[in-house]
C-alpha cells in the first residue's frame, strides 16, 4: 500500500506535468500571435455590377484568410474603401463595413471566410457618375482596390490590421 509521502509526491509530480503542458501549449500559442497578425490576409473575389437606368448596385466578394495555427483571434468588424482605377489614378467609389459587433467571428486556425456585400450606390455623386460612364466606354473591364481594416478582439484588447487586395 503506498504510503500519504509517495501519493504526495505522485500527485506533485503530475500537477507539476499538467501545468508544463498547459504552460508550454499557451507560450507556443503566444508565440504565433504576431505571426498570425502579420500574415492574416484579404482577397477580393469578384465584383460584379449591375446598372438599371440610373441605378448602379456592386456585388463585392471577399475573403480573409488566417494561414497560421494561431487560436485566439476574433473579427469584430471589417471597414473598406472600394477603389476603381480611372486614367491611372484610383478613385474612392464607397466606403462601408461589416459588423460581427454583437457576436463577434471566431477566427479559427487555417481559417478564410468569404463576406459578400451588396451595395447600392448613389447616382448623384461624381464618383459614381465618373465610374458609370468609365464602365461603359470600358465594356466592364475595371481595376478595383479594396482597402480596408479588420478590428480583431485579442488577450490584449482590439487591434486594427490594415489589409488591401486589387482584381483583377
Amino acid at each position: 500500500m503506498p504510503t500519504k509521502q509517495t501519493i504526495s509526491k505522485a500527485t506533485f509530480l503530475l500537477i507539476v506535468i499538467v501545468s508544463s503542458v498547459f504552460l508550454v501549449t499557451s507560450t507556443s500559442n503566444y508565440v504565433g500571435f504576431f505571426s498570425a497578425v502579420e500574415q492574416l490576409s484579404l482577397e477580393v473575389l469578384n465584383v460584379s455590377t449591375s446598372i438599371e437606368q440610373e441605378n448602379v448596385n456592386i456585388t463585392l466578394v471577399l475573403a480573409i484568410y488566417n494561414p497560421t495555427r494561431y487560436v485566439g483571434l476574433s473579427l469584430r468588424e471589417f471597414s473598406f474603401t472600394l477603389f476603381f482605377e480611372a486614367d491611372g489614378d484610383m478613385t474612392t467609389l464607397h466606403g462601408g463595413f461589416i459588423s460581427y459587433a454583437s457576436a463577434p467571428e471566431h477566427i479559427e486556425p487555417h481559417w478564410n471566410k468569404t463576406l459578400e456585400r451588396e451595395i447600392n450606390l448613389n447616382p448623384n455623386k461624381e464618383a459614381t457618375k465618373l465610374f458609370k460612364s468609365l464602365y461603359e466606354t470600358s465594356q466592364g473591364k475595371i481595376t478595383w482596390m479594396l482597402q480596408g481594416t479588420a478590428i480583431l478582439i485579442t488577450f490584449v484588447g482590439t487591434l486594427d490590421v490594415p489589409l488591401s487586395d486589387q482584381f483583377p
